[in-house]
């Protein structure tokens, strides 16, 4: 009895099992899974500001996914905030609302999300989800045209079944309000500059100081040959204004 439930609880599964298929792009390290009825094509020629795209597919119902890589050779965590930026601007200079950035982890690599609704609509409708390594920032863009992206299961499942064929080290990022961070931030000057500039000022000091020295000097001796020359003529002396 417990072998014929298990096998019809095996038998129940098959039909979920088989609805999504494996779609790989082993050239550049990712796999998702894919509802079989969705129109799938690999490489597309479109193009896209943010990357060069591997898919797009399309269901019936006109949901819809577009996956693009961008090569980051520098990993630096402020190409990739410019990056999450660079989603954001286009829709925020056609007055669509847009999200804040909410992060998840999908298979041990975090993804940086958020929300895209566009003019005349209530619900958001697109959602751009991206994840960094420290080669690559990889792009995902869903949109259910007739819905509330957020109220989209199948939407959420294709995200979650982004996979690294081979495992790579994501970039640490701290999150911050896109906008806000817009250069880099000031480095601090090396060290030898900063010994260099104080003996700079030392050495000026001291410069200083010597001409004063001498100056003085200089006064004091032509004092003296004064009186000198005074005693000499014998003339009496008399008091001078002192020399600047």
């Amino acid at each position: 009895m417990k072998f014929f439930l298990l096998l019809l609880a095996l038998l129940g599964l098959l039909p979920l099992t088989a609805e999504a298929r494996l779609v790989s792009m082993k050239a550049d390290n990712v796999t998702v899974d894919l509802p079989r009825e969705w129109q799938v094509e690999l490489a597309p020629k479109l193009k896209a500001p943010w990357g060069r795209l591997l898919l797009s597919a399309k269901a019936p119902d006109g949901k819809f996914l577009i996956l693009a890589v961008q090569p980051m050779p520098t990993a630096e965590p402020v190409k990739a905030l410019a990056h999450l930026e660079l989603l954001q601007g286009p829709a925020r200079k056609d007055g669509w609302a847009v999200s804040e950035l909410r992060e998840t982890l999908i298979d041990g690599m975090p993804f940086y999300s958020f929300t895209l609704t566009r003019k005349g609509l209530e619900v958001p409708d697109v959602l751009m989800a991206v994840t960094f390594t420290r080669e690559h920032a990889y792009t995902l863009q869903l949109g259910d045209p007739k819905g509330n992206v957020n109220d989209a299961p199948v939407l959420e499942e294709v995200l979650r079944s982004f996979r690294l064929i081979t495992p790579r080290a994501p970039m640490e990022l701290q999150i911050l309000p896109v906008g806000e961070v817009r250069t880099k931030p000031q480095k601090m000057l090396p060290v030898k500059w900063v010994v260099g500039g104080v003996l700079g000022v030392v050495v000026l000091i001291g410069a200083v100081q010597l001409i004063l020295v001498l100056q003085s000097k200089a006064r004091r001796r032509r004092r003296r040959e004064r009186r000198a020359q005074r005693m000499q003529s014998g003339k009496p002396e008399t008091p001078t204004a002192a020399e600047p």
